[in-house]
């Protein structure tokens, strides 16, 4: 069978090792690895980033301790690896910095603060000979526009290379640490950056850039958000029943995870799987001519995000969506594995609340979230008992 295949076929290859029980010294060894990372995230809503960040680690199933919830921002306890795939996959996040110290924002000049961070941090125990660096600022909101970005990072930077007595070297373009000055109302973070999101890396995959194209479909960063949302890593399946052209599958597969798409619309599995194709050659996939009301799997999905047809440039076959909706997540009881997610999007006057809770389901988290002018959409998480 298409999942089984799936299942079997991902298991050979992305099987994550794992303590054995009651081995307390890899367990010990685990724990000393885990240290505290910033996640600096968009702005673009006030939860949604943050949660994002949670649903990729508990999908891909790190061990994690969320610390605090800040603006634009969350602390985590985790290890190095964690930190760089959570914040690799995530949509809304822009960075994951390893936190060397953090403290309230000193009184003083700049200069000051920065023989402050010079003083706190032992450079010689982070660089090896011979490797380079690089000091950036960075701010949440404009905080303290005040202390120069242009001084800082030459200033800082000259106070390393000589703590590391020549060791090292400041490189520009491609260093092999980063150092981090972050800014936010109250405090100033510096540590190490961990991953930084590359400018433009959601641009190619532009639903009009794509080799098929259809109105009214989603931007793959928020696609990824929903799939990110799902709780699900390269161990689970994805399933998308409204694929449509296939711009959460592709989001998916981009992260590893195994992937089924159905639509009801042969058009729309033609087109996603050129997406496909494109966008993941390598990468396998299943796509499948089917209705989101009778899917033909049997408690095998780990996780369904999915975006149902809506608005004049869709067709839902002549099914009004209030009760596509019902018919659908009675459906997606029956495919999905105790304790499994779906994710999905629609506009906000539709009673999601009431219609998830009708199916039986429990809804963990409900936002919206402004698209356009004339678009704001709804998101709803919710699990199977």
């Amino acid at each position: 069978m298409v999942v089984d295949a799936l299942r079997d076929n991902d298991n050979k290859k992305t099987q994550r090792p794992t303590p054995r029980e009651g081995d307390n010294l890899i367990i010990e060894e685990r724990k000393k690895r885990e240290k505290q990372f910033f996640f600096q995230l968009s702005g673009i809503h006030p939860t949604l980033p943050a949660e994002e960040i949670k649903g990729i680690l508990l999908g891909e199933e790190y061990e994690h301790a969320v610390l605090e919830k800040v603006e634009q921002g969350l602390l985590i306890e985790c290890t190095p690896q964690a930190a760089f795939r959570a914040a690799w996959r995530a949509g809304y996040c822009r960075r994951a910095v390893e936190i060397l110290l953090r403290k309230p924002m000193p009184e003083g000049s700049w200069e000051d603060l920065v023989r402050i961070i010079a003083r706190a941090i032992d450079f010689n125990r982070l660089l090896k000979e011979g490797e380079s660096y690089v000091v950036r600022v960075h701010r949440i909101k404009n905080a303290y526009k005040k202390y120069s970005s242009i001084k800082i990072e030459p200033a800082l930077g000259k106070l390393i290379g000589e703590e590391l007595e020549g060791k090292c070297r400041a490189e520009m373009t491609a260093p092999d640490h980063t150092f981090v000055v972050l800014f936010r109302e109250g405090e100033v973070i510096f540590g190490e950056e961990t991953y930084k999101q590359p400018k433009g890396s959601f641009t190619d995959r532009r639903p009009d850039r794509r080799p098929f194209f259809k109105p009214g479909t989603l931007d793959p960063r928020f696609a990824r958000l929903m799939t990110n949302l799902a709780e699900v890593g390269p161990q689970g399946i994805l399933l998308d029943p409204f694929c449509g052209p296939g711009g959460i599958l592709v989001e998916g597969v981009l992260m590893d995870c195994p992937i089924i798409g159905t639509d009801i619309d042969e058009q729309m599995i033609r087109g996603a799987k050129k997406n496909l194709e494109h966008f993941a050659p390598q990468k396998s996939h299943s796509l499948v001519i089917a209705d989101a009301r009778a899917l033909p799997f049997q408690e095998k999905i780990t996780a369904i995000a999915t975006d149902p047809p809506y608005g004049r440039s869709t067709s839902t076959f002549g099914k009004a969506i209030e009760r596509l909706l019902r018919d659908f997540l009675e459906e997606a009881k029956t495919v999905l594995v105790p304790g499994g997610t779906v994710v999905i999007g629609m506009f906000a006057e539709v009673p999601l609340a009431t219609i998830v809770e009708e199916a039986g389901l429990e809804l963990i988290l409900q936002e919206e979230m402004y698209i356009h002018r004339s678009l704001t959409r709804r998101i709803g998480v919710c699990k199977k008992k």
